[in-house]
C-alpha cells in the first residue's frame, strides 16, 4: 500500500483495538440496526454490490500471488 492509503486507514487502526473481539460487520441502517451481520449476509452482499458495479461473476479472482505478464 502506498502513504495515502496507510493515512486513510489509521484512524480504523486507532479504532478498532478498542471495540469488543466479534462479528467485525455490523447492520447500521434498518430494523436490524445494532446486531451482528453473519458472515454469510456480508459476503452475500458485497457479491451483490460487486455485481452491480460490474465486477461480478465473470471476472477472475486474483491474489498477490498470481503473476502479472
Amino acid at each position: 500500500m502506498d502513504a495515502w492509503a496507510w493515512a486513510a486507514l489509521q484512524p480504523w487502526l486507532v479504532e478498532r483495538p478498542k471495540l469488543p473481539v466479534g462479528p467485525l460487520f455490523c447492520v447500521i441502517v434498518g430494523p436490524t440496526c445494532g446486531h451482528a451481520w453473519s458472515a454469510s449476509a456480508a459476503r452475500m452482499q458485497l457479491r451483490s454490490t460487486a455485481a452491480e458495479a460490474g465486477c461480478g461473476g465473470d471476472s477472475h479472482r486474483i491474489s498477490c500471488a498470481t503473476l502479472t505478464p
